[in-house]
């Protein structure tokens, strides 16, 4: 995770790492999700964190590439549900995907 800023509130998350999954095959990939995610573990959780899909309350945003062949791949975790579509635009921009926006607000 890459921290911007940080307050006792709140750890502002810019973190991109696309690159690191496409790996230069952008083929395998048809469209970008945007999302809303929540963590399931506790703060101090030894077993670190386990995030899952909520856009109805979501902690952070996460954006997704969806694979041809099924599943989505993660590939940036935001703060803000902004960050996360200015990311979104920039991926579709380069490649050329649709962008599906299932979570519309800022927490």
């Amino acid at each position: 995770m890459h921290v911007i800023s940080a307050n006792s509130a709140r750890v502002l998350v810019n973190d991109r790492y696309a690159e690191n999954i496409i790996k230069g095959i952008p083929t395998r990939y048809d469209t970008i999700e945007v999302h809303g995610v929540c963590n399931l573990n506790e703060e101090d959780d030894p077993a670190g964190t386990y995030y899952v899909i909520d856009d109805e309350n979501p902690e952070i945003y996460s954006v997704y590439l969806h694979c041809i062949e099924g599943g989505v791949e993660s590939v940036g975790d935001f703060s803000k549900h902004s960050m996360a579509v200015e990311y979104a635009e920039e991926l579709s921009s380069q490649y050329q995907w649709y962008i599906s926006n299932y979570c519309s607000h800022d927490n």
